[in-house]
C-alpha cells in the first residue's frame, strides 16, 4: 500500500521494500515513478485520473483525493476487480474515521514530520483489518462476523438489544453496536457502517513491548473532560449523507417523524 502527495511519497508498506538502501528499493521506487508518470499521462491525454495501472509485472489499483494518491499493487495473476474493492473497503474505512488526508494533516498541526508517522499509525491499523475482512469471496458466506453464543446465553443478546435501545432513546443518539473480540454481538447500524466500526478491535501494537495502542481515530473535542472514565474514548467519524438519511430513518426520531406525518 502507498499514499503519493504531489509532491512526495508519504507512506508506504512494507516500509523496507523501499528505504532499504538495496537494488530492491530503487526498483520500488522506480515502479512508483512509473505509476505517477503514466498516470500524469493518462491525465494529459483523457483529462481522467486512471483507476488502475498495468506495469510488466504487476498491476496496482489508484484511488485519488484532492492531491493524494492511494495505491495498492498485486501480481498480474490476481483478479483486478479484487483489487480494487480491497483499495476501495481500505479508503473507505479510512474515510468513516478521518475524513479526509486533510483532516489528518490539520491533526498533525500541518506539521509533515509528524503527520508521516501519523499516516503510519493509521495504516498499520487498517490494513490488517481489511485483509482479515475485505475478502469478496468471503463476504458473500459472511457479511458480518457475529458472536456465537451458546444457547444457555441467548440472554446476552436481548440484554445487549435492551442496552441499545436505551442508548437510542437518549437525544441526538441514531444507533450503535456492540463489539467482542472482533466480532457483533448486537447492531443497530447498518452492514457496512458496523463492518467499518470493527476495525477499533484491531488497534496496532507497540513495536517494542507488543502492548496495545490506542486506535488512531480522531478524538472529539468534549466538554465533559474528567467525567469521561480512562477507558472510555469519543473519536468523530465521517459517514454520506445517504448513510446518515438511512441511520435516522430507522432511529426512533425518523419512526416518530414518519407516523406524524402519516
Amino acid at each position: 500500500s502507498t499514499i503519493v502527495h504531489e509532491e512526495a511519497v508519504l507512506y508506504y508498506y512494507p516500509k523496507e521494500e523501499f528505504t532499504g538502501g538495496k537494488e530492491d528499493s530503487v526498483e520500488t521506487q522506480h515502479r512508483i515513478m512509473q505509476m505517477m508518470g503514466s498516470s500524469q499521462a493518462l491525465v494529459d491525454i483523457s483529462g481522467e485520473m486512471p483507476t488502475l495501472v498495468t506495469l510488466r509485472k504487476e498491476q496496482i489499483a489508484l484511488r485519488h483525493w484532492d492531491t493524494y494518491t492511494l495505491a495498492m499493487s498485486a501480481p498480474l495473476s490476481e483478479s483486478s476487480s479484487r483489487l480494487q474493492h480491497l483499495l476501495d473497503r481500505l479508503f473507505d474505512v479510512f474515510a468513516f474515521f478521518h475524513g479526509s488526508f486533510k483532516r489528518v494533516h490539520l491533526q498533525a498541526g500541518e506539521d509533515l514530520v509528524k503527520f508521516c508517522p501519523l499516516l503510519a499509525a493509521v495504516w498499520s491499523c487498517y490494513l490488517p483489518f481489511v485483509r482479515r475482512f475485505g475478502s469478496t469471496t468471503a463476504s458473500l458466506f459472511h457479511p458480518l462476523a457475529y458472536v456465537q453464543l451458546p444457547k444457555r446465553e441467548g440472554h446476552l443478546f436481548l440484554q445487549a438489544s435492551h442496552i441499545l435501545q436505551s442508548g437510542q432513546r437518549l437525544p441526538a443518539v441514531l444507533g450503535g453496536a456492540i463489539l467482542f473480540q472482533s466480532q457483533i454481538l448486537c447492531t443497530q447500524l447498518e452492514p457496512v457502517l458496523t463492518q467499518h466500526c470493527l476495525s477499533l478491535m484491531f488497534s496496532p501494537k507497540n513495536a517494542e513491548d507488543d502492548s496495545p495502542v490506542d486506535h488512531p481515530g480522531i478524538p472529539l473535542p468534549t466538554a465533559i473532560g474528567n467525567k469521561i472514565p480512562s477507558s472510555v474514548r469519543i473519536l468523530s467519524v465521517y459517514v454520506t449523507p445517504e448513510q446518515y438519511a438511512r441511520l435516522y430513518r430507522t432511529s426512533p426520531f425518523g419512526s416518530m417523524l414518519s407516523s406524524s406525518s402519516c
